[in-house]
């Protein structure tokens, strides 16, 4: 994107559906992440807009809570993506999230492992999708294998 801040005194960490996160303190240049309120609400809207269909499962923690995608595609086929494991992130300071494929098959073992997960850890989200235009792959970031 061609765009430039004018002032030179601030620096943009994120950018994510065409919106510029910037650290209030001048020459700070950690990384801020979005929450998963923010994030989840950009995946609908992409989804939405490329002639997909998503919608909130269940709703977690606005601030940090983990993020479950359930996506189905348009014969009946079932997947599931978690956060990756943080050894995906490397040393790099981490900018995005990041996802990865869960090995679950079927839709009754999908629901079992997302019943766990909310057993585990109440705060988590789950956002099902059925993908439109754009793969699963230009939606969420996926973890190298």
């Amino acid at each position: 994107m061609g765009f430039r801040l004018g002032d030179g005194d601030r620096q943009p960490s994120i950018i994510l559906a065409d919106i510029w996160l910037i650290h209030p303190k001048p020459g700070y240049s950690r990384l801020m992440r979005l929450t998963s309120d923010f994030w989840v609400s950009v995946l609908i809207r992409r989804v939405n807009d490329g002639g997909g269909f998503a919608a909130v499962v269940r709703r977690g923690a606005t601030e940090a809570g983990a993020v479950f995608i359930v996506v189905r595609d348009r014969f009946g086929g079932v997947a599931l993506y978690g956060p990756a494991a943080q050894t995906s992130y490397g040393d790099e300071p981490v900018s995005e999230r990041l996802f990865a494929l869960v090995p679950v098959e079927g839709e009754e073992a999908v629901d079992a492992r997302l019943e766990r997960e909310k057993r585990f850890d109440p705060d988590s989200w789950v956002v099902e999708i059925e993908p439109g235009r754009e793969p699963i792959e230009e939606l969420i970031p996926l973890a190298k294998p």
